[in-house]
């Protein structure tokens, strides 16, 4: 696996207080620094495989990972599918900012337009929605 220059990317730092997968996943990313670095899922998992706790670690728990470590704020993991894709540690503010425009917001979009849908669907089935919920005697 080809490395480049860690661009002010601390691996160490990010995974203190870490434990389990999502230090694991981490660690194992560290080598991953830049798009053109990404690391395959397939591979990903097969890193983590080689490690008897994880011998049957399987994908979803790995993305829950990914999704966790995310969320916390405590890694900018980037990804992106089709043929040389897969994950990384973002080298840059550039690579941030293409992960969300291309990844995050046309997902955040396409949830918003299925609830207004939804919303729209369920004032059509059940007529409009009542303002006041109605308590149960029971």
């Amino acid at each position: 696996m080809k490395t480049k220059h860690n661009r002010g990317v601390n691996v160490k730092q990010m995974a203190a207080g870490l434990q389990g997968l999502e230090k694991d996943v981490l660690l194992v990313l560290q080598y991953s620094i830049g798009r053109d670095n990404a690391m395959p899922r397939r591979d990903l998992i097969a890193y983590l495989r080689r490690n008897p706790i994880y011998s049957d670690v399987d994908e979803r728990a790995v993305r829950l990972a990914i999704h966790e470590l995310r969320q916390s704020g405590t890694a900018l993991i980037c990804s992106t599918g089709g043929i040389g894709g897969g994950y990384w540690l973002a080298r840059d503010w550039d690579e941030v900012e293409e992960f969300i425009a291309r990844e995050v917001e046309p997902r955040a979009l396409g949830l918003l337009a299925t609830k207004k849908s939804m919303l729209a669907a369920a004032g059509r089935q059940f007529g409009p929605k009542p303002t006041v919920k109605q308590t149960t005697l029971f």
